[in-house]
């Protein structure tokens, strides 16, 4: 958008972009990542959670601006929420949980977790492929789906999301 906004007929009167400026900075964003994927590489996004309410319910989402969030609610395979508990033994613990739920947004196309899909974080010093290990799950359990049932699986989170969205506004 930074780019965008050096050409003069990209801004408007406030100096914010144009309707017309943030549906390519949109195409620009989406072809940006795509290339990434045709060249192999695990894209990664890393965010902080919004808060938002809806009655008396606190709902976390990623916090991404405008149009990207739902891009990248479309073609990620996996998206957790990285929250704390307290263990049994009073310690606290970090947990990814890869399923959705009335109070966070997640995805989990590569089943991790399992039937919970809470992934307990360890050590990082002690496991540093951690992510990558997690990645590497994600993408044996989706290579071993036909095309059939990767449309189905990413068709049935697109509509779990967008009711999610719904019963939010």
């Amino acid at each position: 958008k930074t780019l965008l906004l050096l050409t003069a007929n990209n801004r408007q009167k406030d100096g914010s972009l144009k309707l017309k400026a943030q549906g390519l900075a949109n195409q620009t964003f989406k072809q940006y990542i795509n290339t990434l994927i045709s060249l192999g590489k695990d894209v990664v996004f890393i965010a902080h959670a919004s808060e938002d309410q809806n009655g008396d319910q606190i709902i976390y989402r990623p916090d991404l601006g405008g149009k990207n969030r739902n891009e990248l609610y479309r073609i990620a395979d996996v998206m957790g929420y990285l929250t704390t508990v307290t263990t049994g033994e009073g310690k606290n613990a970090r947990v990814i949980n890869f399923k959705p739920s009335p109070t966070h947004h997640a995805k989990n196309s590569g089943a991790l977790g399992g039937e919970t899909g809470e992934v307990w974080v360890p050590d990082l010093k002690a496991h540093p492929t951690f992510l990558a290990d997690l990645i590497t799950q994600a993408k044996d359990h989706i290579n071993t789906l036909t095309p059939a049932q990767l449309a189905a699986a990413k068709a049935q989170e697109e509509l779990e999301n967008w009711k999610q969205s719904c019963e939010e506004a």
